[in-house]
């Protein structure tokens, strides 16, 4: 199926993981594990590697996660960050 998105794809590089399971932050918090609610974008040092844990996202979440990919995965520059501000006109407001 990778091939199919993208011919290019040298299966040696990759491996088939299992995904689509539910998990649950739990974060340590003052020496004590705290149960988070909600979702959770965590990304390795470099920000190559991207994942989402907790709940499952909806229409009303899926964009501020994504957005949090973007910006925790890319540096991002001030050109950048206009074109997203173009493309949503709230981004970076509360």
């Amino acid at each position: 199926m990778l091939q199919h998105y993208y011919p290019e794809a040298d299966i040696n590089d990759w491996k088939l993981e299992i995904a689509g399971q539910r998990v649950q932050v739990i974060k340590q918090v003052n020496g004590k594990g705290v149960v988070e609610f909600g979702t959770e974008v965590i990304t390795n040092k470099d920000g190559s590697l991207a994942c989402l844990l907790g709940a499952s996202p909806g229409a009303s979440t899926s964009i501020k996660i994504m957005l949090d990919v973007i910006e925790k995965c890319f540096e991002l520059n001030d050109d950048a960050k206009e074109k997203i501000k173009t493309m949503i006109p709230s981004y970076k407001q509360k």
